[in-house]
């Protein structure tokens, strides 16, 4: 076993001495952008060095990118898909990953599980290292083991190689930093569109301000059209959704289209050229720069640019009239601005073209009236301009109560109309207590209702929620009153009411107002004349409790009517 480990020993020390790790002075690279590009565009001759063994390929390099970083080696520029070459990705699937394939995008022949092998803040050093009987073998720079490797029965011969990401990835890549023989990068032959964009954008900067002077003001044209608003009362969020228009001047994207074919204007999506890094102030997270969206760029040849990007905003609303629902009308302010070198920055928000009411928002708010406040119109010193240009979204809303009130109002009538219509059923049969039970069945389910739909609010109680409470207590008084009129109608009794309450009770304003039958009492009812029987039957004296309870309802219809009037009326 000794000799085994000597001889493994040995020869790791021999490759050790080929390949040394790179302690690299980055001033000495070449270096080579990846701008969201998922085609190899730009390729590099392979320099023809000998390595001292069957190594035909030493490559070191270093990268700066957040994922996704691809190297393609092939034996010809022109590719297709699927034609052989050897495709090298780090940090895959979200800086999860790497592979080695024989293919663009696919035959995967080797794969590693290596979570953050990439960094978009730190150059990342690797090497990678072919053999002339097909080994591939990766690993990072000052580690004498790779992390991942693989070897073909059929080598391909190399003569070029290329830079690459994924779609909506940038990276920085850095190499031939102490070559002695430097990779070259093939000229090849461009269409003038092409040249246009090799020339304007091979050294372009897009997170550079795109003035010649560092102290010229950029102006920042804005117009804006809204077509969704939505308000979230449970976390307090306002959401708004639409698109906008920005136009400013790039001084570094200016040509003369006779010079490229009468070519007067390019496409450019992403992150190619500078745009404006808008943010929303009162965002709900720290995503309040994630304002908009990604969408093509129309660049003229007098450096004019013209960006349609969605806009999505999100932000903090204080909700203040829930007491009120669900005719409720909140207002809430939207502070956007810009975030990078705002002093040098103008932005200039065109009220007229903007559309911010929105023909018709397909949410359940209703836009009352919007306010712009801005602060536009400062002068420009470079000394003493410290305040970011913005403006302010004032918004009110009301929401759309017609489906609410047909949900929620709707049972409020019928519990009002069994109320009403329990004084009015006879004492004598089984309907008048079933209505007292049929209302507070309702009002209890709808009260379950609302504590789910309404938010919660701490300092006042929203008037639908006080509406079924005391619906609530008033249908258990009128199921009292009823059992009160039914004992009084059913129960027999020996004696007649006291008579001042006849007298009463059969009075013709009495009777008119309260719509209470003539009742026949006895002819000596009253009267205190010991020499005169009184003779009472028992129908008389019924008749007369019966009246008690008929008035008791009349009484009770008349009060709550008028509460019932009253309660609809203060609300709507």
């Amino acid at each position: 076993m000794l000799w085994v480990f000597l001889l493994f020993l040995m020869f790791f020390s021999t490759n050790a001495n080929v390949y040394e790790a790179n302690t690299t002075d980055l001033s000495k690279c070449k270096v080579h952008y990846s701008r969201s590009e998922d085609t190899y565009k730009h390729f590099y001759e392979i320099a023809d060095e000998s390595h001292g063994n069957d190594t035909i390929l030493d490559f070191h390099f270093l990268v700066l990118a957040a994922s996704d970083a691809h190297i393609l080696f092939s034996p010809s520029m022109k590719l297709n898909k699927n034609d052989p070459a050897y495709e090298i990705v780090l940090g895959a699937g979200g800086n999860m990953f790497s592979d080695i394939r024989r293919a663009q995008k696919s035959a995967v022949k080797a794969s590693v599980r290596l979570n953050n092998i990439l960094s978009s803040l730190d150059p990342q050093a690797f090497w990678i290292h072919i053999s002339k009987d097909g080994l591939i073998d990766v690993g990072r720079e000052g580690e004498e083991l790779g992390f991942l490797s693989w070897r073909d029965n059929d080598p391909l011969p190399l003569k070029y190689f290329s830079f690459g990401t994924w779609s909506g990835v940038e990276a920085k890549w850095y190499f031939d930093c102490y070559s002695k023989n430097g990779s070259k990068e093939v000229v090849k032959e461009l269409t003038h569109h092409e040249r246009l964009r090799h020339n304007l954008l091979f050294y372009y900067d897009p997170y550079v301000r795109p003035v010649l002077q560092p102290l010229d003001l950029t102006v920042i044209k804005m117009i804006l059209n809204l077509n969704y608003i939505s308000l979230d009362e449970y976390k307090s969020v306002l959401e708004l959704r639409g698109t906008t228009k920005l136009a400013w001047r790039d001084e570094k994207m200016i040509w003369h289209p006779s010079d490229y074919g009468n070519v007067s204007s390019l496409h450019l999506i992403g992150r190619q050229i500078w745009r404006p890094d808008f943010v929303v102030y009162n965002a709900i997270n720290s995503m309040g720069r994630d304002v908009l969206g990604d969408s093509m760029m129309v660049v003229t040849s007098d450096g004019s640019v013209e960006w349609n990007p969605s806009i999505n905003i999100k932000a903090w609303c204080n909700i203040t009239d829930l007491g009120h629902w669900p005719i409720d009308t909140h207002s809430c302010l939207v502070s956007l601005g810009v975030w990078h070198e705002f002093e040098f920055l103008q932005l200039h928000f065109n009220k007229e073209e903007s559309n911010i009411l929105g023909e018709r928002f397909q949410t359940e708010w209703e836009v009352v009236k919007i306010t712009i406040i801005d602060n536009f119109n400062w002068t420009f010193e470079t000394s003493t301009n410290t305040l970011p240009p913005f403006f302010k979204i004032d918004i009110k809303m009301k929401r759309s109560s017609s489906v609410y009130t047909a949900v929620f109002f709707t049972p409020f009538l019928v519990v009002a109309l069994a109320m009403l219509l329990s004084f009015c059923v006879s004492p004598f049969g089984y309907l008048k207590i079933s209505l007292g039970c049929l209302q507070l069945i309702i009002i209890s389910l709808i009260l379950v209702t609302l504590a789910h739909v309404i938010p919660i609010l701490p300092d006042r109680v929203p008037y639908l929620v006080l509406l079924y409470s005391y619906s609530c207590i008033a249908s258990t008084i009128c199921i009292f009153i009823s059992i009160i009129v039914i004992n009084l109608s059913r129960s027999t009794y020996k004696t007649n009411i006291p008579h001042w309450l006849w007298k009463f009770l059969t009075a013709y304003p009495t009777r008119f107002a309260l719509m209470l039958p003539n009742v026949q009492a006895s002819e000596n009812y009253g009267k205190l004349d010991d020499d005169v029987p009184i003779i009472n039957t028992d129908d008389n004296v019924q008749n007369t409790w019966i009246l008690l309870g008929k008035a008791v309802d009349r009484i009770s219809f008349i009060v709550y009517f008028i509460l019932i009037v009253y309660a609809i009326s203060t609300q709507y």
